[in-house]
This record gives structure tokens, C-alpha cells and sequence, in this order.
């Protein structure tokens, strides 16, 4: 991450801070993390001084919108293990309640969520430190001001206190900049109810039938599409702009679309963050940050709740044994396939794809961008929406080292790989048969661990409410 850490204090200066710039390039793309442990001699005499933050060595991610607005140095994930989190949470709360010095810099926390807390850099200065230090640029902002920044208590004070501090997950979100509006080109359409599909400025939320998904037009999206080197532009993507967020489908008017500048709808329901309609409002607020873009996926899996309510309205169990057991022939099948004039190289596909070495690839390549992408290994049915978790979770394939003595890939599908390049047969190849029996093994052991019920004929994709 050093490089990133280099060309951020080139950009410190600029108006645009650690946005999207003419070049490509946007910040915010370097964790800072840390871990809470215990001491290993528990004191008696003050609980506080049995915890101890230990600092992990920073890694090149994804980016969010805050780390992009403040710098990445300014936003800080500590990790707290479940051992820890099963002591006194009262104790914890006063440990976190404290201020904490790092590097010259004074941090506060400002989110926790499940087993992580945020901590937030502050221009506040310590006793014997009569001034921020040379590598606190550009320098952080008050506390209030760094609160309100995001999530202005004036006016939004109407929210639920629960709600405030959760809206902290939007600006905590693995996101990628994509491109800025005018202030003026995204624009509040009434809500539709249910009533009689009459439209309505204030709809009760449980009679909202557009709940989370705008418009955009055909020249934001095409922007887009030229910004990220899709082949084609999407035809929905899930995105943060300003205080809103969900989904934006292109918007379903012909007329409309025909604008050359681009132009954003958002529903009233999708607005979670009010904020000052000043003019020129920070870039920050003004950037569509992008989470995923729409892709089909074929075949897909069977989710979990998919699972229930088949099971709920009647579907037999058999069923859902049968395709089990369909998936488990069809893994041990394609490995086992060693025979024919192109048997190997169908045997190099089914080892790649099982291993999911191409798809790491490509997202080790992506450098934070893999979600967006489409690249990311994980289900999108078991990722949390606004995906914090994979705050500090670079990428990381071990296709890419190998045994500094041997030369042998760090992994058995790489090996597979190497040797099916080099000419190697199962038949002939002994090695290479074990190292295929062992990934056969291994393959199934992790479907029976965590098995995904794989439909031929079934395909994934984004529903919104029409």
C-alpha cells in the first residue's frame, strides 16, 4: 500500500481530495485495522487496562465514500475477537468511550457493528503535543464536524437514534466512485402508494410500492459505462448518491433518455440522509458511488429463503435431496472425465472454475473493484448489503506465489493447472492423479460443509417492484 500512501500525498491539495480524478485515479483505498486483545496477565486493579489495541500492517482494499472525503489515515477498523466480546460489555463500552492516540493523532469511535469498531480522527491535540503532525494531512476535522458531515443532526432530527448511527454504515460502504452530477440533475419524484397507485408526497412506509429503486437516464448510464470499461452498459446498478440509496434502472421513457446531460430520479423512500441543498455542494455528495452493477448469472443457486419457502408451499424434500445428489455427481463427474480428444482442457476448465482461481484473479487485478465488477467469490445472498465486512479483506489468491524452493504453486487447483500446461495426464502422471483425488475429495468435503443447491435451469438477477 505504500505506493497508494505516495500518490494520496501528491493529491492532497486538489480541490477534487481523494474523489474520482480526470486520470482514474480516487483514494481511499488503504486499511487501516487493529485488534483488540487481552493482556495475557489480567489486572485487578482496572479493567480497562487488560485490553490492548494491537495494530495489523496496512493493506491495499476497496474504497468508501468517508475514507475518500478525510483521507484513509482517518478512519480506523478494530476488530474485536468473540473472546473478548464475551466478557462485560459494560467494560468495553467504557474502553471504546476513551480517546486514543495514534501517531500524533487523537481517534474517537463513531460505529460499531456485530464485532467491529469504527474509529474516526479528530483535530484534537494531547497535552504534550502542541500541534497535529506533519503526516496528518489534510487534516481531520472536529468530532461534531466529522458527524455532521455525513449525518447532519439539524436536519435529520427527526430520525431514531438507532437509525442515526446506523446511516454510518452508507458512508462506511465498499463502493467505487463513478461519476458527478450537478447539484440540479438528480431530482425527488413522489412516492407511488398503494392505495390506488395514486402518487403521494408522504406514504406510509408500509404502503411504499417503489421502495429503493430510481431512475437514471441512458447518458449518466452510458458515462458510466465508458468510467469502468464495462462491455455494455448495465441495465440497473446499486449506488449511493448523496444521502439516498438502492437501485437505479434506466429510466423506462424513451423521451426522457434522450437528455445529453446526465440525470438521476430518486423515490423520497430512497433518501435516508437529508442534507443542505447548497450551491456547489461537496463532490462527495454529487458522486453516484457504485456497489454492483446487474449481470445474469446462469446456472444459479438456490438461496436459503428461496430453500423455505419451497419447502413452506409443498415442494417434497426428495427434491431438494435429488438436487444434492445431482450436484455431488456432477462435481466428482467433471473431474473425473479423463478421456477423450479434448479431455484435458475441459478437465483444466472444470479444476479453474471449482477452484474459483480465474474469478481470484481477476479480482486480485480489480484492486478493490471485484464486487463492482461482478468478480467478487462471494454469494450475494450472504453478504451483507452494505458490505463492511470486507473492510480490510484484500483480496488475496495464492495462484500468484509459489514455494520459494520447489517452484510448486501454493495451492492444489494451481498445481493441477501447472502441471495440465505443461503436458501432464492423470494416466501417465501419478502425482498429478493423487493431487486430483485429494481436490475431488476436498471439493465435495466443502459442498457437504456448505452445500449450494445448483439449478440448471435456474439464473440470478436483480426484481425490483413494478
Amino acid at each position: 500500500p505504500w505506493k497508494e500512501l505516495d500518490h494520496k500525498y501528491e493529491h492532497e491539495n486538489s480541490l477534487e481530495h481523494f474523489h474520482r480524478h480526470s486520470d482514474g485515479w480516487y483514494g481511499g483505498r488503504v486499511h487501516f485495522t487493529a485488534s483488540l486483545k487481552l493482556h495475557g496477565n489480567v489486572s485487578k486493579c482496572s479493567e480497562l487496562s487488560n485490553y490492548k489495541i494491537v495494530l495489523d500492517r496496512p493493506e491495499l482494499g476497496s474504497s468508501m465514500r468517508l475514507s475518500r472525503q478525510f483521507s484513509s489515515y482517518a478512519i480506523v477498523r478494530v476488530r474485536v475477537s468473540r473472546k473478548v466480546m464475551n466478557k462485560a460489555r459494560s467494560t468495553l463500552i467504557t474502553f471504546f468511550s476513551q480517546r486514543f492516540l495514534l501517531c500524533g493523532v487523537i481517534y474517537r469511535v463513531f460505529y460499531a457493528k456485530d464485532s467491529s469498531i469504527f474509529l474516526g480522527a479528530t483535530n484534537e491535540l494531547f497535552e504534550f503535543l502542541p500541534s497535529l503532525p506533519r503526516h496528518a494531512r489534510p487534516p481531520p476535522p472536529t468530532f461534531m464536524d466529522f458527524l455532521n458531515w455525513h449525518n447532519p443532526t439539524r436536519l435529520n432530527s427527526s430520525q431514531l437514534m438507532a437509525k442515526w448511527a446506523s446511516r454510518f454504515a452508507l458512508g462506511l460502504s465498499n463502493s467505487v466512485p463513478g461519476i458527478d452530477l450537478d447539484s440540479n440533475d438528480f431530482l425527488v419524484i413522489d412516492d407511488i402508494g398503494k392505495a390506488d397507485n395514486a402518487h403521494y408526497s408522504a406514504v406510509a412506509g408500509d404502503s411504499i410500492m417503489m421502495d429503493g429503486c430510481g431512475f437514471i437516464n441512458l447518458a449518466a448510464m452510458k458515462k458510466m459505462c465508458a468510467i469502468f470499461h464495462w462491455d455494455t452498459y448495465p441495465t440497473a446498478i446499486q449506488c449511493r448518491l448523496a444521502g439516498a440509496k438502492g437501485l437505479l434502472i434506466i429510466h423506462p421513457d424513451s423521451f426522457t433518455n434522450n437528455f445529453d446531460a446526465p440525470r438521476v430520479w430518486l423515490w423520497p423512500s430512497q433518501i435516508k440522509i437529508t442534507y443542505l441543498n447548497s450551491s456547489p455542494m461537496p463532490k462527495a455528495w454529487v458522486t453516484i458511488d457504485v456497489l454492483r452493477s446487474s449481470h445474469l448469472c446462469c446456472p444459479s443457486c438456490l438461496s436459503a429463503e428461496i430453500i423455505v419457502n419451497l419447502a413452506d408451499n409443498g415442494v417434497p424434500y426428495e427434491v431438494f435431496l435429488g438436487l444434492i445428489r445431482e450436484n455431488l455427481d456432477d462435481i466428482v463427474d467433471k473431474l473425473l472425465a479423463w478421456d477423450g480428444p479434448a479431455a484435458m482442457l475441459e478437465l483444466w476448465y472444470h479444476v479453474a472454475k471449482a477452484g474459483g482461481v480465474v474469478a481470484a484473479r481477476k479480482a486480485w487485478e480489480a484492486a478493490g473493484e471485484a464486487r463492482m465488477r461482478g468478480l467478487s467469490e462471494k454469494d450475494e445472498e450472504d453478504e451483507d448489503e452494505d458490505d463492511l465486512e470486507s473492510f480490510g479483506d484484500s483480496p488475496q489468491s495464492t495462484a500468484w506465489w509459489a514455494d520459494e524452493l520447489s517452484g510448486c504453486p501454493s495451492s492444489i487447483c494451481e498445481t493441477i493447472l501447472v502441471m495440465l500446461d505443461a503436458g501432464f495426464t492423470p494416466q501417465d502422471c501419478p502425482f498429478l492423479a493423487d493431487k486430483m483425488k485429494n481436490f475431488a475429495r476436498s471439493s465435495v468435503k466443502a459442498y457437504l460443509k456448505h452445500p449450494r443447491l445448483c439449478y440448471a435451469a435456474g439464473s440470478s438477477k436483480y426484481l425490483i417492484k413494478v
